[in-house]
């Protein structure tokens, strides 16, 4: 019977111990995964943002973006007033990840919570979830705005998505900040609805209290020309900074806008737009670049420079090759006394010469495609080479350089025999 006992006993521990193992690996394969319901002090408290949220532990996963944000990041507050980060001394974190088959929908307000310097909102986007400088529609895409009325609020690595329109639209409105605030947006897609009826801002800086906003890295294609009051990046902020680097964008009536602030432009591409620089700008501004005459303000300005770009036909706007005018062009913002960073939009690190614009060529991410009418080869054998001299390349990124050769025929006629005479009465 004592025997029996401690069998009894002896499979009880064995399933325990299976069973607490089993949790443990469970436990241990989730836990980078997993956020903190009680505020990491002094550090970030960190949920995730994903497709899908079975098996995760609840208020630390969240389907969209304006969930996460609406709950606070389900952040536990205590004692503290709802969304006081400063009390709870912790930043808050949105880590978005996974593969997304369809847009997170949802418009963003980011509003009613208490931030400083020291405990911010980061909203960012992780490998499994980022694009690589190119629209990519299996990764994290917000099809909608984001609205910030709260400061200290750093955006990063998303793909935002314009709705259709029904009237004026932006995707990036930053309003009302305090004076000591500052909201960092950098290494994001936007994406325009091309549609002249109305008009459009990526990014709406619009403020009179103060505040330094950021915007480097980001890339801006798909929006009308034909609009005049599609204003791509737009400040009319008269109390703050801005600080505008290492931006490519593409179209808009106007590309970037100043009504009011101080703006500095540093190392940014501006490519089809009516008018490409609006306005007056602050005089640090370097290094930038536009398609137009006499358009670029401030220091060694690079006017009537028409990019090829990657792979315009596929909006790809990494640079090409070709891009000679941009590649080792740029002022290296390393140590820049307003806004340094070290990366581009791909996540690599630049070089020593930095290049303009939000891709550095060469350095990683995607390699610069070459072309059969940009390789230097006479790919067809009729003695010319490349774009334009071949009349078989319709451009520089055209991959066939053949073109049908006009038939002549050279053949001296022959006489012709054996004619019989036909008397016509």
């Amino acid at each position: 019977m004592n025997e029996f006992k401690n069998l009894f006993f002896l499979g009880l521990v064995a399933v325990f111990l299976i069973t607490a193992s089993s949790f443990l690996d469970f436990k241990f394969q989730k836990t980078d995964q997993l956020a903190l319901v009680t505020p990491v002090a002094g550090g970030e408290t960190v949920a995730v943002v994903r497709p899908d949220c079975s098996g995760y532990q609840a208020d630390t996963c969240f389907t969209s973006l304006s969930s996460w944000e609406s709950n606070f990041g389900g952040i536990d507050f205590g004692a503290c007033a709802q969304g006081d980060l400063v009390c709870a001394n912790t930043s808050a974190v949105a880590k978005i990840e996974g593969t997304w088959n369809s847009p997170d929908t949802t418009a963003v307000t980011i509003d009613g919570w208490t931030t400083s310097t020291n405990n911010y909102i980061r909203i960012y986007t992780d490998s499994s979830a980022r694009h690589k400088g190119v629209w990519d529609s299996s990764k994290y895409i917000l099809k909608n705005t984001i609205r910030l009325r709260d400061d200290n609020v750093y955006i990063d690595g998303l793909q935002i998505d314009s709705t259709t329109p029904t009237g004026s639209q932006y995707l990036i409105y930053c309003i009302a900040l305090s004076a000591n605030a500052e909201v960092n947006i950098s290494n994001n897609i936007f994406r325009g609805h091309n549609d002249s009826a109305y008009s459009q801002n990526a990014i709406l800086f619009a403020n009179n209290s103060g505040g330094v906003v950021n915007a480097w890295n980001n890339l801006f294609y798909n929006f009308s020309s034909l609009n005049s009051g599609t204003k791509i990046v737009y400040i009319n902020q008269s109390g703050g900074i801005a600080n505008i680097y290492n931006n490519t964008v593409i179209g808009g009536y106007q590309g970037i806008s100043r009504n009011n602030g101080d703006v500095v432009l540093k190392n940014n591409i501006v490519q089809d737009s009516v008018d490409g620089y609006q306005g007056s700008f602050n005089s640090e501004s370097a290094n930038n670049v536009s398609n137009l005459l006499s358009d670029v303000p401030g220091l060694n300005p690079k006017n009537s420079i028409v990019l090829v770009f990657e792979n315009k036909d596929i909006n790809n706007y990494h640079l090409s090759s070709l891009d000679l005018s941009v590649i080792d062009s740029g002022q290296n913002l390393s140590n820049d006394g307003r806004l340094y960073f070290t990366t581009d939009i791909d996540g690599v690190t630049r070089g020593s010469t930095w290049d303009i614009g939000a891709d550095e060529y060469g350095s990683g991410g995607t390699p610069p495609a070459t072309y059969q009418c940009n390789d230097g080869s006479d790919n067809d054998g009729d003695s010319l080479t490349d774009y334009p001299n071949d009349i078989g390349c319709s451009s520089a990124t055209d991959n066939d350089e053949y073109n049908t050769p006009i038939q002549t025929d050279t053949t001296a006629p022959t006489k012709p025999t054996n004619l019989t005479a036909i008397a016509v009465s």
